[in-house]
């Protein structure tokens, strides 16, 4: 357990990749990646496996814990990616899984860079989906939010964007002054409506001895605010081993990793997961793992 880091990030640039992930049911690889900027993957591994954590579902329907009633679902969530030379990548994703436009496919748009600032990736975000759908103007909207420095705590970046040979529009975007920004973006709330206060004190224990704890839940932000809730109660510390806010089903084998880690799982895979721990603990090493059911309740 170490101080958590505050601009310990020497790289200059607001994001490593934007990636544009459909979903097709009637495909046989159900995930797609439609588009990517910049063209080329210094990180050979990043299409193969950013759509994994975009769709860690095998199946998106029913969409089981959400209200089908609702004629367009829109929703946000992150993952953490540990590249080979062991440092990390954030995964910004916002999910579009409900649509009432004809020929809809569910999609996901994200941001994969090595800083943290949701909130300002939010910003990103809102100003995406304010464009015309042509990649070739998301491509210059990139490449002039790129050609910016990242800001420093608290400083605006200005983006002004022609769109046609007409319109220009300026965009700005302010990156959060808190000395700890991820705290921005964390939101206590869903975890605390989900657990009572002895149940996040015990998850807290479990936190600061450097046990197994997974946390499984209906949908993809339950599971993704609640873990980065619970990362985030440990502030000023910082959780230094594994942490998989959504973990794809593809890769549930995660879970019998040794060391300490902290993971959330969507509860479609909590019967691989206890077929695992049935087969490869015993009752004493059950006993380190903090099981958070699907309403996030405590279970030793």
């Amino acid at each position: 357990m170490s101080e958590s880091p505050v601009d310990n990030n020497t790289t200059n640039s607001l994001l490593d990749y934007y990636l544009v992930v459909h979903y097709d049911a009637n495909s046989k690889v159900k995930t797609q990646l439609s588009f990517h900027y910049p063209e080329n993957f210094k990180d050979k591994t990043i299409p193969d496996t950013v759509p994994r954590f975009c769709f860690p579902e095998e199946e998106l329907t029913p969409l089981q814990g959400y209200d089908e009633s609702k004629e367009t679902i829109v929703e946000e969530f992150s993952f953490i990616l540990t590249v080979m030379d062991g440092s990390k990548r954030f995964g910004f994703c916002r999910r579009y899984i409900k649509s009432k436009a004809p020929d809809f496919k569910p999609k996901c748009n994200v941001i994969v860079s090595t800083w943290s600032s949701f909130s300002l990736f939010q910003q990103v975000m809102d100003v995406i989906d304010l464009l015309p759908e042509e990649n070739e103007v998301v491509v210059s909207f990139l490449q002039l939010l790129l050609s910016k420095p990242f800001p420093a705590k608290g400083e605006t970046v200005a983006v002004e964007l022609t769109i046609d040979q007409v319109r220009s529009n300026t965009f700005r975007f302010t990156r959060s002054s808190n000395h700890y920004e991820y705290l921005d973006y964390v939101s206590f709330e869903p975890l605390f409506k989900t657990c009572n206060v002895k149940t996040v004190i015990q998850l807290f224990t479990a936190l600061v001895t450097e046990q197994h704890v997974i946390g499984i839940g209906k949908t993809l932000p339950q599971v993704s605010s609640c873990m980065n809730a619970l990362a985030s109660l440990i502030y000023p510390f910082a959780w230094q081993y594994v942490f998989i806010p959504i973990l794809p089903k593809q890769l549930i084998e995660f879970v019998e990793a040794p060391m300490p880690f902290l993971i959330g799982v969507l509860a479609d895979a909590a019967p691989l997961l206890q077929k695992r721990n049935r087969r490869k603990h015993s009752y004493c090493r059950f006993r380190r793992w903090i099981f958070c059911k699907t309403s996030f309740q405590y279970r030793q």
